[in-house]
């Protein structure tokens, strides 16, 4: 039974088409028609240079949101609604003096096994 105080939690089990792909999250899970997930790509912990004992912080940028449009009990078909929400806007540089960046085109493009998490918006509060 789903716990509905947590996101619902689950993976891309397959790319099905550019615009579409398949959780492994269904109605057993609590997942319904247009529930909205969305697939981040993490960067892991970032070590401070002046002391390497110093871990800063993870950053976690959007890849991709989905959209659920057919449900099933063990599974969900989902709209690819937009890929690549926050990618970095800077040139990816290629020379010799910069080095390597912490990701790659590839590491942008959906792939099976990719962690999705449902979005949960905060219900309005109404002020008078």
């Amino acid at each position: 039974m789903p716990n509905n105080d947590e996101p619902i939690r689950g993976k891309i089990a397959q790319i099905v088409t550019d615009t579409n792909a398949v959780i492994n999250r269904g109605s057993r899970d609590g997942v319904k028609k247009d529930t909205r997930f969305i697939v981040r790509l993490h960067t892991g912990t970032i070590v401070d240079p002046d002391d390497p004992n110093n871990t800063l912080v993870e950053l976690s940028f959007t890849k991709a949101r989905l959209r659920v449009t057919r449900v099933f009990e063990a599974m969900s078909y989902c709209t690819i609604e937009s890929a690549g929400l926050s990618f970095p806007s800077l040139p990816i540089v290629d020379h010799p003096a910069v080095e390597q960046p912490l990701f790659s085109s590839e590491d942008w493009r959906l792939r099976r096994g990719d962690v999705i998490e449902e979005i949960v918006y905060a219900p309005r509060v109404r002020t008078m």
